[in-house]
């Protein structure tokens, strides 16, 4: 071999061990465990084949947390190339993932693993669209401030205990039940005066205008204000 040979494999076994950490550096991994009890999360990571690292840190962006399904994917980075000092700097799942969104739009959502469960859009018209996939219900925060609800079961205001599902259910459900007495009286009239003029041929009398099931009930006052028991 000659020197300038020599001269190459001694720089080739030099540079060796700094050309696999800066290989090693950054890493993709697969979720196998998750640690969510800790002030940071931490994860237990599949790297290359037959290496496994625990208590792998994971940073999240301020504000937002998740706890991914097991078999999620990771970037892991080895802090200055440092293999047993591993840090988590992204975890997506591929299978779950909300997808299709359009351009400017984002989302956040829960999963068990299988499918996106609830679902937060943000579109880029700044409507809010909230989901699931075990109904058909949605709420729609638009940009002019209406909120449309779309409810497959009860709307309740309030917590589950209430038996009133909307504002004002108590005055409404009592002006129904007023104006079903009055047209059962009213019909009960009617038909009294009918058989009246079958068997004496008389003339019914009629009614004044406050007999009317339509009249203004004023047992009945319409509050301005929405009260919701807690």
């Amino acid at each position: 071999m000659s020197m300038k040979e020599q001269m190459a494999s001694m720089v080739e076994r030099g540079l060796r061990p700094l050309r696999n950490r800066v290989y090693t550096m950054i890493t993709r991994a697969v979720v196998e465990t998750v640690n969510d009890s800790e002030k940071m999360q931490l994860l237990k990571l599949n790297l290359f084949k037959g290496e496994s690292r625990s208590d792998v840190e994971r940073f999240q962006n301020f504000g937002h947390t998740s706890n991914p399904p097991e078999g999620a994917e990771a970037i892991a980075v080895s802090v200055g190339g440092n293999r047993d000092h591993l840090i988590a700097i992204a975890v997506d799942h591929r299978q779950t993932r909300v997808k299709d969104l359009p351009k400017g739009g984002s989302a956040q959502y829960s999963s068990d693993g299988t499918e996106p469960k609830a679902i937060i859009k943000t579109l880029p018209d700044g409507t809010i669209e909230i989901t699931q996939s075990t109904s058909d219900a949605k709420i729609l925060v638009k940009p002019t401030g209406e909120i449309v609800i779309k409810s497959v079961g009860d709307l309740l205001l309030g917590d589950e205990s209430l038996s009133e599902f909307v504002a004002l259910a108590t005055a409404v459900n009592t002006r129904l039940l007023a104006i079903e007495t009055k047209l059962t009286t009213h019909i009960a009239i009617f038909i009294a005066h009918v058989h009246s003029t079958v068997t004496s041929l008389g003339t019914p009398t009629p009614g004044t205008p406050n007999d009317s099931p339509f009249a203004p009930d004023t047992s009945v006052v319409a509050s301005s204000k929405v009260k919701v028991s807690t």
